[in-house]
């Protein structure tokens, strides 16, 4: 097939590689670029379309020299001279879901981290910031026009559908009716009429469903019913969120109000993109700091002043099923083309492992074999300077071991991380701490005295006295296995 542009140029179209309602988009041969030609069905019905995309012709797709937008270059006539379609840039990246599920992320960004995420937020809210800025209006910002790449860049498709304000003042509206879950309160109860207060809307729900692992803030039985409600878990005392959702607070309060006023308040109050830019750019910022990485995960980044532990570990532990809600129940695999969709499949996670409770099982018998060690581990500092003729007080084990636990606190801290929110409950978190303290303490104990014993030259008399407790000692020495066998391979 054989088309002509607005100067009479020639476009030979390849491959087909999506069809639809509204046409079909292909391949133009020997250039990096696509043409969409429309339907008869779409042209009839949409007669101010040519004059729309005329307007858009002036349009930039780049920002910063990147490419952003998939705008129209040129416009397609047939040889009797009849408006058909137009060509645009051929985009090449993954569905927007490939940021927001965690499961998909890898995919998307084998090196991903929490940083990535707010960076694809930032991102999204700077394409945002331009078309506000250009008096465009996305309208129905969906999965179906919102692509991303591995290095965090945001494009968005389907723009011959938006709304669009020519320099004499004409608006060309568009007719979509868009994806119900993705529209604001106002758009649940009658007609849909997008306005800048809409994708103000759509772009603090992309943001919270990047920054929340695709979780949706009105979330329920009924999303619809929610969202015309202005309903959400999220914002509502003693209601339980998603087991794959981070905790509300961990981006901060500022950001979190934005959240609410997007979410909860009237359409005019809805923080603008360039509010979403500032808040985002700062939240990256101190993320990128060395203090936000989490100590077991190298991934997880989180800000310690705004919640106590990694949000994202306590994710791990609670999640037992990788379905997100409020998003579509499949996954984009593969990467797609303008209009293209790749292949869909759904993913599970493994469960969890049950090996956490088995550990704090462990911790806590050894708290009582830890305090039972305690005299142990004195008597053995006394026999020991007996040997080496000197008279140490019982009090000095005690300060040696005192010593040892202090330089054992960054243990007892990550462990505490790793805890915290499994239980729920912080005074079974500080009587777990205790344990592992008396633990730690008692295996250091010993091994001090081991260490002392042979710098001496006293390991016979220190083996004496080893076999001579030689119950509590190997009791020790199982506890300690496993409790390290736990710290370093479950984590």
């Amino acid at each position: 097939m054989e088309y002509y542009g607005l100067h009479n140029k020639r476009y030979k179209l390849g491959q087909k590689i999506a069809s639809g309602g509204e046409g079909t988009v292909f391949q133009i041969r020997g250039t990096d670029k696509v043409a969409k030609i429309y339907s008869p069905q779409k042209l009839n019905t949409t007669p101010e379309m040519e004059s729309k995309l005329r307007c858009m012709l002036r349009l930039d797709a780049k920002i910063g020299g990147v490419l952003a937008f998939a705008f129209p270059q040129d416009l397609l006539y047939d040889k009797e001279g009849r408006f058909v379609g137009f060509t645009m840039p051929k985009i090449t990246a993954y569905s927007i879901i490939c940021a927001v599920r965690p499961t998909e992320r890898i995919i998307l960004q084998p090196k991903w981290d929490t940083r990535f995420s707010v960076a694809v937020a930032l991102n999204l809210a700077e394409r945002f910031l331009y078309l506000e800025k250009m008096n465009i209006v996305v309208g129905d910002a969906n999965l179906g026009n919102l692509l991303v790449d591995e290095k965090g860049f945001v494009y968005f498709v389907d723009t011959d559908s938006w709304t669009i304000t020519a320099p004499d003042g004409h608006r060309y509206a568009t007719t979509q009716a868009g994806v119900a879950r993705y529209l604001p309160p106002e758009c649940m109860t009658g007609k849909i009429d997008y306005t800048t207060h809409t994708d103000r809307y759509e772009l603090a729900l992309w943001i919270f469903f990047i920054l929340y692992n695709g979780c949706h803030p009105f979330l329920g039985e009924n999303i619809e019913k929610n969202i015309a409600d202005k309903h959400s878990p999220y914002f509502t005392a003693n209601e339980a969120i998603p087991a794959e959702s981070p905790d509300i607070e961990w981006p901060g309060k500022v950001i979190v109000s934005l959240f609410r006023t997007a979410f909860l308040g009237t359409p005019q109050e809805r923080p603008s993109a360039g509010m979403w830019v500032s808040e985002l750019k700062k939240l990256l910022k101190k993320l990128c700091t060395g203090s936000a990485v989490c100590p077991r995960n190298p991934r997880h980044y989180y800000i310690r002043q705004y919640t106590y532990s990694c949000p994202w570990c306590a994710v791990e532990r609670r999640q037992s099923s990788c379905r997100m809600p409020g998003l579509a129940s499949t996954a984009v695999k593969g990467r797609g083309t303008n209009g293209h969709a790749a292949a869909a499949g759904q993913i599970r996670l493994k469960p969890q492992s049950q090996r956490s409770g088995v550990a704090h099982t462990v911790v806590c018998y050894g708290a009582g074999l830890g305090l039972a060690a305690t005299p142990m581990v004195c008597n053995g500092y006394r026999l020991l300077a007996a040997e080496m003729g000197a008279d140490l007080p019982a009090w000095f084990a005690l300060t040696v071991l005192i010593l040892c636990g202090i330089g054992s606190a960054g243990l007892v801290r990550q462990w505490l991380e790793k805890s915290y929110k499994t239980t729920g409950q912080p005074w079974f978190v500080l009587a777990e701490a205790a344990a592992l303290v008396t633990v730690l303490l008692a295996a250091l104990g010993i091994g001090t005295m081991l260490v002392l014993a042979f710098l001496c030259f006293l390991w016979r008399s220190f083996l004496m006295f080893l076999v001579s407790q030689a119950g509590t000692t190997l009791l020790l020495i199982v506890i300690g296995g496993i409790f390290l066998y736990y710290l370093i391979f479950n984590n």
